[in-house]
């Protein structure tokens, strides 16, 4: 499975794969996005203006990044 993804700042595409674990949920906010993996893996990216995406900095992601901090979730509840 993979993710097309644009980035508004530079309006190019890039992909991202994910193998082998399979995608169980995707939240979107306004300029970040969180991709919830079947193994529990978290993966963020987009604006990150106030630490919003938990990686432990306020530097904006363009690609995704595995939210270390967390051990593999179970379930998460994501709000809108």
């Amino acid at each position: 499975m993979f993710f097309l993804m644009f980035n508004w700042a530079t309006h190019l595409c890039s992909k991202f794969w994910i193998r082998r674990d399979r995608v169980v949920a995707v939240s979107c906010g306004d300029e970040h996005t969180a991709v919830v993996c079947q193994s529990g893996r978290l993966f963020t990216f987009g604006a990150n203006e106030w630490g919003q995406l938990g990686l432990g900095t306020n530097q904006g992601v363009a690609k995704p990044s595995c939210v270390k901090s967390l051990k593999p979730v179970r379930k998460i509840a994501f709000f809108s």
